[in-house]
């Protein structure tokens, strides 16, 4: 029983972190595709509001990376603006997937022993 007890509090800290460092790898994604633009860029890996509410958490953006570009960049902004949030969700997706089947793995060797 503690064992199980105690699986279940790794994958929460698990999927928590997995969450953290998806949005940080997400957000620096951005970055990376924009720096050859980007004026004054700002980085913000995890944003929580102080005012906890539903309407709150499902409004506020868990990351977000700001710039400003000059108005003769505005086709390229346009260009990579078609791509980014694809490879940056892909970055989630793919550390997501890589949590949940570890997980499986150990669930599925677990009851095979």
């Amino acid at each position: 029983m503690i064992k199980k007890i105690a699986f279940v509090i790794l994958v929460l800290f698990s999927i928590v972190g997995v969450f953290v460092s998806s949005t940080a790898l997400h957000e620096y994604s951005h970055y990376r595709d924009f720096k050859g633009i980007a004026q004054e860029g700002q980085i913000c890996a995890l944003s929580i509001p102080t005012n906890l509410t539903l309407s709150t958490l499902t409004t506020t953006k868990a990351g977000y990376y700001q710039f400003k570009i000059s108005p003769q960049d505005e086709q390229a902004y346009t260009d990579i603006s078609k791509y980014t949030e694809i490879k940056a969700y892909s970055i989630d997706a793919i550390m997501m997937i890589v949590l949940f089947t570890s997980v499986a793995i150990i669930i599925l060797k677990k009851d095979r022993s």
